[in-house]
């Protein structure tokens, strides 16, 4: 996020110093409700906390509702959505059976689908990830030891590349929020902007799904923001052709991280938590460390989801 918390603008920000957290807070917004001054005093704290992460008080005329995370998912979580069919169920393949997993997951960001599919112990026989952040790049790289084969732009994949590459068991993926959240006033919605590119993970899905006369386990996973316009979650809804969940992170972990997911694992209906230090390469600096934290998956979430695919897929 980079724009104020308060007022979804502001020409100078502060950004929350609590990897959990992705809020900004502009100074003008600062010294008009914190008090004046309030935001020089902020400056010079490394690291500095926002009001939402601070000890529950009052700061100037702040005051946070101790009930807004509840109301929050609530508000989210009340739309009943579109009637979609039932994915397919798989049934468990015998132990003996089970081979290693392959996995093309699309804006890969710093690798927490490689992350969690080790964790939990599964074999890993290929992990293709488009993903153009560099830094984010180096960090997989570095942390993974190049076991993970990085394809770059989403939008240069074709259907030759998947057969070359496939075929694939679990195909994963979150286009960019910035256009279809609506805490930015200057979204562009799911058509324009970064938001088409909802429509290349849709492809790419298509393109890796089984024939009809192949029989074996094929999942995917589709993750973005919760506060995205009725039309764009309908939409997206539309062409998957179902339903999203909405999982904060609060469930699994320490931390508040709501996002949808659609998708066809395992008790989908039934979160951050990298290791200390996961992003430190590159001699990377704090505000970019932060920034690829604040744009990646939940490892607890991502942990929750992908670990009834135990029951498909070989393990250590």
């Amino acid at each position: 996020q980079s724009y104020c918390t308060v007022c979804c603008g502001g020409r100078e920000v502060l950004l929350c110093g609590n990897a959990n957290c992705c809020r900004c807070f502009c100074v003008d917004c600062i010294d008009i409700l914190v008090g004046p001054g309030a935001s020089e005093e902020a400056k010079v704290l490394d690291p500095w906390r926002c009001y939402m992460c601070l000890p529950h008080e009052s700061y100037g005329v702040l005051r946070r509702r101790g009930d807004w995370t509840m109301k929050l998912q609530e508000f989210f979580a009340s739309d009943n959505g579109q009637e979609y069919d039932p994915p397919k169920i798989y049934p468990a393949v015998p132990a003996e059976n089970r081979k290693p997993i392959k996995v093309l997951s699309l804006f890969d960001g710093i690798a927490t689908g490689y992350l969690v599919l080790r964790d939990l112990g599964f074999k890993v026989e290929r992990y293709v990830a488009s993903e153009i952040c560099e830094d984010s790049i180096a960090v997989g790289t570095v942390r993974h030891e190049g076991r993970i084969t990085y394809v770059h732009d989403v939008r240069n994949i074709s259907r030759q590349n998947i057969h070359e590459w496939g075929p694939f068991d679990l195909v994963i993926g979150g286009s960019p929020c910035n256009d279809l959240s609506i805490v930015n006033p200057a979204r562009k919605g799911l058509y324009e902007g970064t938001g088409r590119l909802f429509f290349e993970f849709y492809r790419l899905l298509h393109d890796t799904r089984p024939k009809e006369w192949e029989d074996r386990p094929f999942f995917w996973l589709f993750e973005n923001v919760v506060a995205m316009g009725v039309n764009d979650k309908r939409d997206i809804s539309r062409f998957l052709e179902c339903n999203p969940v909405m999982i904060d992170a609060i469930d699994v972990s320490a931390a508040h991280r709501a996002r949808y997911f659609w998708g066809n694992l395992p008790g989908m209906n039934r979160i951050f938590g990298f290791p200390v230090h996961y992003t430190d390469v590159s001699n990377m600096g704090r505000g970019a460390r932060q920034k690829l934290l604040g744009r990646s998956w939940s490892v607890p979430v991502i942990r929750h989801l992908f670990a009834p695919l135990k029951d498909y897929f070989a393990c250590e």
